[in-house]
């Protein structure tokens, strides 16, 4: 075998001048695009994971304020009391939406909201970055 030969392949048509060692780059870029992938769904589902138990965290946090404000809506009376249980009821209901549906719904219906309500969620977002930039202050 000449050195070209050895260097480049024998030359046949059918192996296009390659040596036997050869390796085609398409075949580890395939290699590296497919491990991307799969660390980017391992990310994605230890993200969605975490963002779930945030979500129960969530729930559960206001369902305990919700049980405050309830006994102390129910010792005040009146027309605070009422307004207290009321205000309860609804972070009761809050809770309860958080506790069954997971992440994943619940940013599908904050799309569809926005979606169709685009003029109300923009306010909605500015009220948003106003409080909390009044809170962090």
């Amino acid at each position: 075998m000449t050195e070209r030969e050895m260097t480049y392949g024998t030359g046949r048509r059918g192996d296009r001048g390659r040596s036997e060692d050869y390796t085609d780059p398409f075949d580890k870029t395939s290699e590296y695009g497919e491990k991307a992938q799969t660390k980017a769904s391992e990310f994605g589902q230890k993200a969605q994971q975490r963002a779930d138990q945030s979500l129960d965290k969530a729930a559960s946090a206001t369902e305990r304020a919700a049980s405050q404000l309830r006994e102390k809506a129910m010792r005040q009376g009146g027309k605070t009391g009422e307004i207290g249980t009321k205000v309860a009821d609804k972070l009761e209901t809050t809770s309860d939406y958080l506790q069954q549906h997971d992440s994943t719904e619940i940013l599908d219906e904050i799309e569809k909201y926005v979606r169709e309500h685009p003029l109300q969620a923009v306010g909605a977002a500015a009220f948003g970055g106003f409080v909390l930039a009044r809170i962090l202050r």
